[in-house]
């Protein structure tokens, strides 16, 4: 079935009718033959495409008229119902092409016809403020002021889809023709949305000690085995003092008891005494001596952070005692 594509258009009343160019028409022509093709081969959808297209170029009723012969193949009575009541509407100028006449004749037919199968919704979306509410049938958002009101659908299987922010709630419903069904939809809790925090100046940041370059090392144990080591020194020297006084006492009685170095039977004893003291002093003023100088080795070769004052040390022995004393 092929349409007439006419120079003329439909014009709304009080317009001024204008020349479609010939390669527009021409191009309006092509497309309206090929919808024709895919209608026969009940290709519904790929003859819309090509009527709509046409429609585009030439605003003719008998193209508008196909699309919605289209759209009603395709289940779209909505959509049909609308482009008939338009073409019903259409003012033709005076010595239209009659084929233009019949298409506004049976868009009226059309009309009617429709608005008695088409299926009616009523959508409402419980708790919920509609501000931001988006709402799709099938995929194609419809004003959000349709939510509340019953509004008509095309009949079948709708997917009815309520989003809001990041909360979203889908449902199918099942409509006959004719039929009116109401619809409650809830959307589910969403997670809270992020608090922006306040724009104000970037704090910032507040002085404080400057910190110390290089790392710090722990405390050496070397004072410590000094000062240990001294003090064994120190006692040391104070037994091999203390022993060395007494053997010289020992010696000064023997003396006078013995004769070339040789000492009665009875002071025997006191022979084994002075040898005896004698060697513990040696023994003594030996380690004293050794430890004395290990510990100031000690000392004055251990690691100090600290600035110290210049350290001076010195061992003294007395009768009977002996020691160090020194500045550190």
């Amino acid at each position: 079935m092929l349409v007439a594509v006419a120079c003329t258009m439909v014009v709304p009343s009080g317009a001024v009718a204008q020349e479609i160019d010939p390669q527009a028409r021409a191009a309006a022509r092509a497309l309206v033959e090929e919808g024709d093709k895919l209608w026969t081969q009940e290709d519904y959808a790929g003859a819309l495409d090509r009527f709509t297209r046409a429609h585009g170029l030439v605003n003719a009723p008998t193209i508008a008229i196909r699309q919605a012969e289209c759209l009603e193949k395709l289940g779209r009575i909505v959509e049909a119902s609308e482009i008939y009541m338009a073409v019903s509407r259409a003012r033709l100028e005076a010595g239209a092409p009659d084929a233009f006449k019949r298409a506004v004749a049976s868009a009226l037919e059309r009309v009617a016809a429709l608005r008695e199968r088409l299926s009616m919704l009523e959508l409402k979306i419980e708790g919920e403020d509609l501000d931001g509410v988006k709402v799709l049938v099938d995929g194609r958002q419809i004003p959000s002021a349709l939510v509340g009101a019953t509004f008509p659908i095309d009949p079948g299987d709708r997917v009815i889809e309520v989003v809001k922010g990041n909360r979203k709630v889908r449902e199918t419903v099942s409509i006959g023709e004719k039929e009116t069904k109401s619809l409650v939809l809830t959307l589910p809790p969403g997670e809270p949305e992020p608090v922006t925090p306040p724009v104000g100046p970037t704090p910032q940041p507040q002085p404080g000690p400057t910190p110390v370059q290089g790392s710090v090392e722990p405390p050496s144990s070397q004072p410590t085995w000094g000062w240990i080591t001294l003090g064994v020194g120190a006692a040391g020297l104070a037994v091999g003092g203390a022993t060395g006084f007494l053997a010289m006492g020992k010696r000064g009685s023997l003396d006078d008891t013995c004769v070339d170095g040789k000492c009665p039977p009875a002071q025997q004893g006191d022979v084994d005494s002075y040898n005896q003291m004698r060697m513990i002093s040696t023994i003594g003023f030996g380690v004293g001596l050794v430890g004395v100088g290990a510990g100031l080795t000690l000392l004055l070769t251990a690691p100090d952070p600290q600035p110290r004052e210049t350290a001076g040390v010195r061992p003294w022995v007395g009768v009977g005692s002996a020691g160090v004393e020194g500045t550190f």
